[in-house]
């Protein structure tokens, strides 16, 4: 019994050193760039989302599965046999791309986010892609668009869906669109 528990002892302390080891996740803002700038590479045809590969890891993010039909909802009007997962994680949860290469564009989706974490989320798109242009405020969704990198090849929309408008469990959604296709 002695030899058992300080069996367990060890392991447990070593598994208490590992989880010191472990890189902390970034918040939810820096993680939606490292999402949004995944998928304006993608958007220009330079990093496929498809097949798992070392350039998606050095990107910051990891081909995933669809989600729960909550997370779907902001995926919606994509071609369901097109779209591609990709992932990574922030420090309050996950943040969901998908790509659509029929389409020419890729979604990021923060689930379930706090408003303030909504505005973190805005203040860093906001230094990545400069001014937004509002669209407009209907559906449920107030709406905004603009260039990233000031190239007029890549535009982007971002919808703040409020509950219950058709969005699941988004609270911010980001697309990239590359009207002139990848390249």
């Amino acid at each position: 019994m002695i030899i058992r528990s300080l069996a367990i002892a060890a392991v447990a302390s070593a598994l208490a050193g590992q989880a010191h080891a472990q890189t902390p996740r970034p918040e939810v803002d820096k993680a939606f760039v490292t999402a949004v700038m995944a998928c304006t590479a993608n958007a220009q045809g330079n990093l496929a989302f498809n097949p798992p590969s070392d350039a998606l890891a050095a990107a910051g993010v990891f081909q995933a599965d669809s989600g729960s039909a909550a997370d779907l909802m902001a995926f919606k009007d994509m071609s369901a046999s097109n779209r591609i997962f990709v992932s990574t994680f922030s420090s309050s949860g996950q943040i969901l791309a998908a790509s659509d290469t029929s389409q020419g564009l890729c979604r990021v989706a923060a689930d379930d986010v706090t408003p303030a974490q909504i505005a973190a989320i805005q203040a860093a798109v906001r230094d990545l892609a400069g001014n937004w242009a509002p669209q407009s405020n209907t559906g449920g969704a107030t709406t905004y668009s603009g260039t990233i990198d000031n190239t007029s090849q890549l535009m982007f929309e971002v919808r703040v869906p409020a509950k219950g408008t058709g969005y699941g469990s988004a609270g911010i959604v980001l697309t990239v669109m590359n009207p002139a296709g990848p390249g």
